[in-house]
């Protein structure tokens, strides 16, 4: 995406909701292309338009002593590309009451074509729309126990951090809003853009590409829930010794009729895919981390560390050395130091 396409973003300012969750994520998308080209000497260029807005507009109430202002109500919001639905507090009835009328302007916003992200225990609103039946979703472990008995048709993955399907993003604890952004930020705009935010505002980007390790170049939509399973296996153990058959005998299948299936689901072949998890690990490690180049290779399953390097190099066109250099996380910082 271009800095001339700008997503336009609603923010939710619910009753009862955490004001940081609303402030972060409004910070973040707000300063995308902003304050990275205004540290470099150009010119601001938005990538993303944010409003905040609630069911009445005007003056709405935390729990913690702090007031936010919502700049329009929902009904003069023409239309929207993402709908960002903070955390709001443990008990969950209570929340789902205080803003039914929400809900039903995000299951309409949804049918418009507007994509959905929710933190930590906004999901809970999020599940109650509905939206998230049947589709993965995280949120606090604090609550998650009581969302698995309250929303049965959701599909919980407490270990995540965070989780997307079908345009549905969650985020698992308070400060989980922080790593969505980023993770939204990549999304919509890009790897380069999201380092660069993530640099430009001084923040240590880890958990979110340590949760997106498993993530490949693009999410694919097919309705083949075997493959769905297998992808989900292949993306917890990357890292191990992948042998076709074992895999296929696990999930019933013949390696054969798992490769032709694959391959079709996805456009990859399974090893092919393998590879593309293990590199986007690789690139995550060289973006965040310390280790060494070898320490990688080893980390994200290869032995043999000579075709580690080519298959990276094939991959990004650039040796793992020199894509450090150009996408590690430090870069700006030794700017602002000096």
């Amino acid at each position: 995406m271009s800095s001339e396409s700008v997503t336009n973003v609603t923010v939710l300012l619910l009753e009862g909701g955490l004001p940081s969750t609303a402030v972060v994520i409004t910070d973040i998308l707000g300063s995308v292309g902003v304050i990275s080209s205004l540290f470099n000497g150009g010119k601001a260029a938005p990538y993303f338009h944010v409003t905040t807005a609630s069911k009445n507009g005007g003056v709405i109430s935390t729990p913690f002593s702090l007031s936010l202002t919502a700049e329009k109500r929902l009904d003069e919001i023409d239309g929207t590309d993402l709908v960002v639905i903070p955390a709001v507090g443990i008990d969950i009835d209570w929340a789902v009451e205080q803003n039914r009328g929400v809900l039903s302007w995000i299951v309409e916003q949804h049918a418009r074509g507007a994509e959905i992200a929710a933190v930590c225990t906004g999901v809970g609103l999020l599940a109650a729309t509905g939206l998230l039946d049947n589709k993965p979703a995280t949120s606090h472990w604090g609550v998650i126990n009581a969302y698995c008995r309250r929303f049965p048709k959701v599909r919980f993955q407490p270990e995540k951090l965070i989780t997307e399907s079908s345009g549905m993003y969650c985020g698992g604890g308070v400060y989980s809003a922080l790593d969505l952004s980023l993770y939204l930020v990549e999304r919509y705009c890009g790897h380069e853009v999201a380092l660069e935010t993530a640099q430009s505002l001084v923040i240590q980007p880890p958990r979110i590409w340590q949760s997106s390790y498993a993530i490949p170049e693009g999410p694919f939509n097919h309705g083949d829930d075997r493959i769905r399973d297998i992808e989900a296996w292949m993306q917890d153990h990357f890292a191990e010794r992948f042998q076709l058959d074992t895999v296929a005998a696990a999930f019933g299948m013949s390696p054969r009729s798992l490769n032709r299936r694959f391959r079709q689901a996805t456009g990859l072949t399974p090893l092919n895919y393998l590879h593309s998890l293990r590199i986007n690990a690789a690139k995550r490690h060289l973006e965040t981390g310390t280790k060494s180049v070898n320490e990688i290779g080893y980390a994200v399953g290869y032995e043999d560390i000579a075709f580690f390097r080519k298959l990276f190099v094939r991959h990004t066109s650039l040796n793992p050395s020199e894509y450090r250099k150009r996408f590690g996380a430090y870069g700006i910082r030794s700017l602002l130091r000096a």
